[in-house]
Formats: structure tokens, C-alpha cells, sequence
């Protein structure tokens, strides 16, 4: 009997960790604050693009329809350096698969490899990407192209964007509007209030395109950008599209605050 009971028992505990397993996301965490989902190879980040894509935000940039992404609260912590295998594909998928949540790089590193965006195709409302170091190079034949790729706002209640704590060392080549960090857009043009904060990052990456180019942002419009950094080199390639270099942003209209950003003007050769 004894030895029964030890059976069913064993069995029973065998069963609660297949189904755990079966059921478990990423590399462990259940996405809260105090227990991030931990991210700590290719394959989470894999899992993560495909957690964004299955449940897009439905944004129409003219109504302002808009449904949040299952990404939105939850919590991602990098736990390990991604470097030996590269991220060729970005997290997201679309400009309704926007990333809402809060990824932590916990100041390990993710080496790019990417031919297009960056390593998100879209944040969204209330995303926070803090404390991680980018690698490698993001390039792109045509259109708009940064490290982290493209951050929207859409409605008046949206919550900001906040990126932080993000050195750059990619080098970042495309055609037009490129930028170290991020390039983001407001469509939402009545509401004169920032979208965007941009704080404490670095760019040391080698910037080149045909014209368009930001060492830290490409055109900053309703941003914050502060005690920010360009050692980049920014260089124009090819025919020129737009004739405009920015070491930190290469067009700031007068809804951005630039605070304390400082730069290398030898190295960049652009203008503030």
C-alpha cells in the first residue's frame, strides 16, 4: 500500500511539472513587477515578438480606434547577454503590434543583426525600455530605421513613452530619418503635451544614410530628450535626400525640450 501511495504521489508530481512546463512562458516569471518574465536568449525574445503579434492594438492613426496590446503591464527582464546568437527579427510585428510593456536590459547586452527596424518594430503607449546596451548594426535599403525602431503615440490619454538607460554601440545605416536610439511619431497633433521621454542614453554607434540623421532621435517632435549623449560618427552616403544632420536630433520642432544633451562635434559634424 505504502508503495502505491508513493507511486501515485510520485506520478502526481511528474504530471504538475509537465504541466508547468507546458504552460510556462519564456525562461521563467510571471510578468509582474516583482516577478518579471525572464528573458535570457534568441528564442524568449522569439516567444515575446509572438506574444505582441497575437494580440494587435487595432490602431487606426485617423480615428484613434484603438485596443491595447497584451503586452501592456507586464514586466520583461534580460537576465543573460544575447551576443553569440544575434536578433535578426524585431519584437512586434506591425503598427497595431505595438509593445506596451516594461523591458528591463538589466544593463546586459543584445546583439542586432537586423535588415530593417531595430529591435522593436513599434512601442506603444506607456512602453519603458530601460538599462540595456545594443550591439551589432540595424540597416535598412529604404525608409525610417534606429536601434530600437519606432515608438507611436496615438490617443490624448496615451500613456508616455519613457526610454532610458540605453547605450547604443550598433552602427545604424538606411536612407532617410535615421536616428541612434529611436525615432517616434504623435499623430494625435492637437494634443501639445510630451509623448515621449528620452533620458540617459548614449549613442556611440556609426550613423550613415542619404540625409535625415539624428544621434540620438530623428525629427523630435512632443519629446523630452535629456542628459543624453552622441560620440557617434554621423556621415551622409549616397545621393542626398536631406541635407539635415543633428547630433542629438537633426530636426527638434518647438513641442520637444532638449536638457542638458551633449555631444562630440568633430565626430558627429551635425548641428545640435
Amino acid at each position: 500500500m505504502n508503495k502505491t501511495r508513493k507511486f501515485i504521489t510520485l506520478f502526481v508530481l511528474l504530471l504538475m511539472a509537465t504541466v508547468n512546463n507546458l504552460t510556462a512562458q519564456f525562461s521563467g516569471g510571471s510578468g509582474t513587477e516583482q516577478d518579471p518574465y525572464l528573458i535570457s536568449n534568441v528564442d524568449d525574445l522569439q516567444e515575446l515578438s509572438d506574444s505582441v503579434n497575437t494580440t494587435p492594438a487595432n490602431v487606426n492613426i485617423f480615428t484613434y480606434e484603438y485596443r491595447d496590446n497584451w503586452s501592456r503591464g507586464k514586466y520583461f527582464m534580460l537576465t543573460n547577454d544575447i551576443i553569440e546568437d544575434s536578433v535578426k527579427k524585431p519584437i512586434g510585428g506591425g503598427s497595431g503590434m505595438l509593445f506596451q510593456g516594461v523591458f528591463d536590459g538589466n544593463n546586459k547586452s543584445i546583439n542586432l543583426a537586423m535588415d530593417g527596424h531595430g529591435l522593436f518594430f513599434y512601442l506603444g503607449p506607456s512602453a519603458i525600455v530601460k538599462n540595456l546596451i545594443l550591439r551589432g548594426y540595424v540597416k535598412r535599403s529604404g525608409g525610417t530605421v534606429s536601434s530600437l525602431g519606432r515608438a507611436m503615440s496615438i490617443r490624448e490619454d496615451d500613456g508616455e513613452i519613457r526610454i532610458s538607460n540605453v547605450i547604443n554601440l550598433a552602427n545604424i545605416s538606411g536612407i532617410t530619418n535615421i536616428a541612434g536610439i529611436i525615432l517616434f511619431s504623435q499623430y494625435n497633433l492637437n494634443e501639445n503635451t510630451t509623448r515621449c521621454i528620452v533620458e540617459n542614453c548614449i549613442n556611440y554607434g556609426l550613423i550613415e544614410g542619404a540625409g535625415g540623421i539624428g544621434g540620438i532621435t530623428g525629427i523630435a517632435r512632443y519629446m523630452t530628450i535629456k542628459n543624453c549623449l552622441n560620440f557617434g560618427v554621423l556621415i551622409k552616403t549616397g545621393h542626398p535626400i536631406d541635407n539635415r544632420i543633428g547630433c542629438i536630433s537633426y530636426l527638434v520642432l518647438p513641442s520637444t525640450t532638449v536638457i542638458n544633451c551633449h555631444y562630440d562635434k568633430q565626430m558627429c559634424g551635425g548641428d545640435d
